[in-house]
């Protein structure tokens, strides 16, 4: 103690009649620490309570003046023991419950034990006083914390009645709103409160960010433009609005928020990631490359960038770039000790040599997978090496290879049918059709896929019928039937199942796309048939077969110029398509692009379309028939 407090506290001594000085030692101490406290001499101020403590036990305000000097001092443990000696001595004393409520709040941050204790701290404050409005926000956010969202509604919402507009407060009871299952009323609550306070940041991030959990990425990228100017700025409002654009399907706009990213924040890999993504759904895959390029070669085990860069590599023909890749990346998980992620990145790089049709070294690789002890793989290698002897003309090498499939491998003996169609030995792939039917487990699924692969829906129908009468919640299952339906033409049964499926699984790309085309072609509610490729292309980007949905779906509500960009698009993602190039064709002739127009068609005509089908159209804008 400094020579000016042992001054003071001798005048204090004194001025205490002798023969009571010994009974208001605790007063003296009690004042005395108060004192120091004011002059900032915090260990001393300890010592005084304590020696209060001592002369008086059972005075709970000498408890709550320690308890609160040791929360001060950041000494949790302390300061928890005191706050609860000073509860048990007065258990309805405000100021104890208070600070105990407070004390086990922060402990509950380490140790999950204290929530308990500051629950009930608070409970006992709000039946002392409903009015306390700090205890019924503190109340609240303890009954969040513990998972009582719907118990943690009330003190809140009586805290921002009595505190109307208060952000913290409508921010929280916002939290527990959505948690508790009531997520218009949260997102009510937060909106009013933006309204009325546009600069709550924390706020305005929170709302974008429950939006976009509910897929509502426009809404949360308008949320998010609708920042005041100078947070606009900031590096978390650009990075969740170049995402959320993104996912809304504005590639423009989420192209040039995440280049001034890229460019302001060059060591941010998000914005190049995303700006290779916006690349490869608008087909540009020289501009994605060179995004992702960096990336890649840095980290090959990365397999998330690692397969993107692949898909811009592919299309460029730039194979043995990503075979390269590959194989480091083989090596870099194998070093790491992670042989399962090496064995698919060599299965990896026999599915590229697959699709680029290098079928020596295609069996080489295959071979060695045919070897591996993990089933999966090993099927996998005997697939792809029936491929690769198959399409060199050993087709009979091929069967032999797959003879010795049985029905517990139904992937084998699909393909081996498969084999023989081809060679035109029906009878034999009857009867192994037959047994895949029969005697494999998934083998009816199978069945039916194949025959949908050769164009026989008929066939595949009342095989899936059965197996739906079975399953009758399986997504794959009503998918396969409708579309066999569909080909079948049985379209309103098609149209029925289609709707089922989307009622059970509303983001199923496939069943959107599908049913949104249907209806596109037929004429039929055009404005909920845009809608639902539009999602479709949303979900999956860069799937060239929903981008030329959604632009056919624009050319027959008459916005010419919208689908003559998206087919373009798409003309890019599958390029030689025929369909996609004739309707491009017919986007551009009815945009009056005539000469652009015959250059589509005639590439049409190249890649497979039946001259005779556009002759008439090539004469309309001016081409040779």
């Amino acid at each position: 103690m400094t020579a000016r407090w042992q001054a003071l506290a001798l005048l204090i001594a004194l001025a205490v009649p002798a023969d009571s000085r010994a009974v208001d030692e605790g007063a003296f101490q009690f004042t005395l620490g108060q004192l120091l406290i004011a002059e900032g001499e915090l260990e001393e101020a300890l010592e005084a309570f304590a020696i209060a403590a001592q002369r008086a036990p059972d005075e709970p305000a000498v408890r709550i003046e320690r308890a609160e000097l040791l929360f001060r001092l950041g000494r949790l443990e302390q300061a928890a023991a005191e706050a609860a000696e000073a509860q048990r001595l007065a258990p309805d004393e405000p100021e104890a419950l208070r600070l105990r409520g407070r004390i086990e709040m922060v402990r509950a941050e380490r140790d999950p034990a204290a929530l308990a204790a500051a629950l009930e701290a608070f409970e006992r404050l709000v039946e002392i006083d409903g009015g306390d409005v700090e205890a019924l926000a503190s109340l609240g956010q303890l009954r969040l914390a513990a998972g009582q969202a719907d118990l943690a509604i009330a003190p809140l919402s009586e805290a921002a009645r009595l505190r109307p507009g208060q952000p913290t407060l409508e921010s929280l009871l916002a939290r527990a709103l959505s948690a508790a299952g009531r997520g218009g009323e949260a997102e009510a609550h937060q909106r009013a409160l933006l309204a009325a306070h546009p600069r709550q940041l924390a706020q305005r991030l929170d709302l974008a960010d429950s939006l976009a959990r509910q897929g509502r990425s426009a809404e949360a990228a308008e949320l998010l433009q609708a920042t005041p100017d100078d947070q606009r700025e900031m590096l978390e409002v650009r990075r969740r609005l170049a995402h959320q654009l993104y996912l809304a399907g504005d590639l423009d706009g989420a192209r040039g928020v995440a280049e001034r990213l890229a460019a302001d924040d060059p060591a941010f890999a998000g914005a190049r990631v995303l700006l290779g993504l916006v690349e490869l759904a608008t087909g540009n895959f020289e501009a994605a490359a060179g995004w992702l390029e960096p990336l890649a070669l840095r980290s090959p085990e990365n397999e998330q960038i690692g397969d993107l860069y692949l898909r811009a590599l592919e299309p460029l023909g730039r194979l043995d770039e990503a075979l390269d890749l590959l194989a480091r990346r083989e090596e870099a998980m194998r070093s790491a000790g992670r042989d399962g992620d090496a064995e698919r990145a060599r299965l990896e790089r026999a599915l590229v040599l697959a699709r680029a049709e290098r079928w020596p070294e295609l069996a080489l690789l295959a071979e060695a997978l045919r070897a591996e002890q993990d089933e999966r793989l090993s099927e996998q290698g005997t697939l792809l090496l029936a491929e690769s002897l198959a399409a060199r003309g050993e087709e009979q090498d091929a069967l032999d290879l797959l003879g010795a499939a049985d029905a517990r491998r139904p992937a084998l003996l699909a393909r081996r049918i498969d084999l023989l169609l081809d060679a035109g030995r029906q009878q034999e792939a009857e009867a192994e059709l037959a047994r895949l039917l029969a005697e494999s487990e998934g083998g009816e699924l199978r069945a039916a896929e194949l025959l949908q692969r050769r164009g026989e829906f008929a066939r595949s129908a009342p095989i899936l019928e059965a197996i739906l009468a079975r399953e009758p919640d399986s997504v794959p299952v009503s998918y396969r039937l409708a579309s066999a339906y569909e080909r079948i033409g049985r379209v309103p049964e098609a149209v029925a199942l289609l709707e089922r499926v989307l009622e059970r699984a509303p983001d199923f790309a496939p069943a959107l796309n599908y049913l949104g085309y249907l209806w596109i072609e037929r004429g039929e509610h055009l404005d909920r048939a845009v809608e639902m490729v539009r999602k479709a292309v949303r979900i999956d980007p860069d799937n060239g077969a929903y981008v030329d949905s959604l632009g056919w779906g624009y050319f027959r509500l008459g916005r010419f110029p919208e689908a003559v960009a998206l087919l373009e698009r798409a003309a890019r993602l599958v390029p030689g398509d025929p369909t996609v190039l004739e309707h491009l064709g017919d986007a551009l002739a009815a945009a009056g692009e005539r000469e652009r127009a015959r250059d589509a068609y005639r590439r049409a005509i190249d890649a497979g379309a039946p001259a005779e089908a556009l002759a008439e159209r090539l004469a309309r804008v001016g081409g040779d028939s």
